[in-house]
């Protein structure tokens, strides 16, 4: 039998990874069912492609990936709230989450990738 070295692949090699494609599209979705009355659902869902004209590693595509389900999720639950179907409480802890979440995976790709990821929000931000 042939010894073959096998080589692992880690998440650091995923995240720089690219297809060699001229072009990026990044889909986002979020789906929420919520209880409005006693056997009644709502089910909100939202999605949003962006299409981008360049290439994009693979650590960029999560993180925005990751930032547009957070503004929609957001943007659902800011919804919920006007409707009385989740508390301010409730609310906050889910927005303190979302933030919580996206420091810890800005930060982790901007570690084990050296790609600084700041464009993509101050351009979200415009």
């Amino acid at each position: 039998m042939e010894n073959t070295r096998i080589e692992n692949v880690t998440i650091e090699d995923v995240m720089r990874s690219t297809f060699g494609e001229t072009g990026s599209v990044v889909r986002a979705s979020f789906k929420k069912t919520t209880l409005t009355k006693q056997y009644e659902t709502e089910v909100i869902e939202q999605e949003t492609i962006l299409n981008f004209d360049k290439e994009l590693p693979s650590a960029e595509k999560m993180f925005i990936s990751a930032v547009a389900k957070a503004q929609l999720e957001y943007n659902t639950y800011t919804s919920l709230l006007a409707k009385g179907l989740v508390t301010q409480s409730e609310f906050n802890v889910r927005k303190q989450s979302l933030e919580y979440e996206l420091t810890v995976l800005k930060s982790k790709i901007e570690f084990e990738t050296g790609i600084n990821l700041d464009k993509y929000l101050k351009e979200i931000i415009k």
